[in-house]
């Protein structure tokens, strides 16, 4: 019984250790989509998540406009 329950224990351990989630920072990218109006009257924060899938976690998303349309610019992870 007690050699059964210490292979349990180092079979969890090594399990653990082995599918252990990452524990840094995500990697950010730039992604940018462009679409018509004027950037007073868009918030590219909700257009994104409308956009990309909320995995992707696009956020400081910047608004440049350009003669008859819009470009956001977000970061998102890779």
């Amino acid at each position: 019984m007690r050699s059964y329950i210490v292979l349990l224990l180092l079979h969890m351990a090594i399990f653990f250790t082995l599918f252990n989630p990452s524990l840094g920072d995500p990697k950010l990218c730039l992604r940018s989509f462009e679409d018509y109006g004027s950037c007073y009257k868009v918030d590219c924060q909700n257009l994104a998540l409308h956009k990309w899938p909320r995995s992707l976690m696009p956020h400081n998303c910047d608004c440049d406009e350009e003669i008859d349309h819009f470009v956001c610019t977000c970061h998102i992870v890779c």
